[in-house]
């Protein structure tokens, strides 16, 4: 017991290292769930890009911010969240990396 109690401290630590990590960033951060269905967190840097608050962001969808996207990027990411790949900050859709993954 205790030492399930001291890696339940332990991750409850490092999941606040890795919420700090993400707030702090300058780049524009977002956290959605699975199949980029709704987001769950979002830093300052992209709530200061989309000028919304996080009450405004969390909950909502990513393309609630990306409307001239349209269906070619929704089902771009979509395919992308079910590979588990990285979506690559410069990727487009139908493009593969040299490596292969979106």
């Amino acid at each position: 017991i205790a030492r399930r109690a001291s890696d339940m401290e332990l991750l409850r630590a490092t999941e606040q290292r890795l919420e700090t990590i993400i707030q702090e960033s300058v780049d524009a951060i977002l956290i959605t769930g699975r199949l980029m269905s709704k987001i769950t967190m979002a830093n300052r840097a992209f709530l200061d890009l989309v000028g919304r608050t996080a009450n405004e962001v969390v909950g909502g969808s990513l393309f609630d911010f990306m409307p001239i996207a349209g269906q070619r990027y929704q089902t771009f990411y979509a395919a992308a969240a079910r590979s588990g790949s990285a979506v690559r900050r410069y990727a487009r859709p139908g493009r593969r990396s040299r490596r292969g993954r979106y």
